[in-house]
């Protein structure tokens, strides 16, 4: 899964309402962490994406957290937007020199 933060004009919107709801979900299913990779920049106004593994969760807290994420995504509007990739493959070495992915535990 990864959810790309896009600029209109002025930045991109704010993680902090991802990273609560991720907080929420895994205090309330008993998870002790969920990962993702911060990759970016991939423009000029500080794009970049989240993308998560989910293989610490079962099939059916997948189908949850997902869910909730397609939810929120068309509310991440203040500055710019954000969607939602599903089934994406993130192939580290195909990334262009200026883009690095950093581990974020959450």
């Amino acid at each position: 899964l990864v959810i790309q933060f896009h600029s209109v004009c002025c930045g991109v919107p704010s993680e902090i309402p991802v990273v609560k709801m991720i907080k929420s979900f895994k205090k309330k299913n008993h998870i002790k962490n969920i990962t993702a990779y911060h990759i970016g920049p991939l423009g000029k106004e500080g794009e970049y994406d989240l993308a998560f593994q989910l293989t610490e969760l079962n099939k059916s807290q997948r189908v949850k957290l997902i869910s909730q994420l397609k939810k929120m995504a068309p509310k991440l509007n203040d500055k710019g937007n954000a969607n939602i990739l599903e089934n994406y493959k993130f192939i580290q070495t195909s990334l262009p020199a200026n883009v690095s992915a950093q581990k974020v535990n959450y």
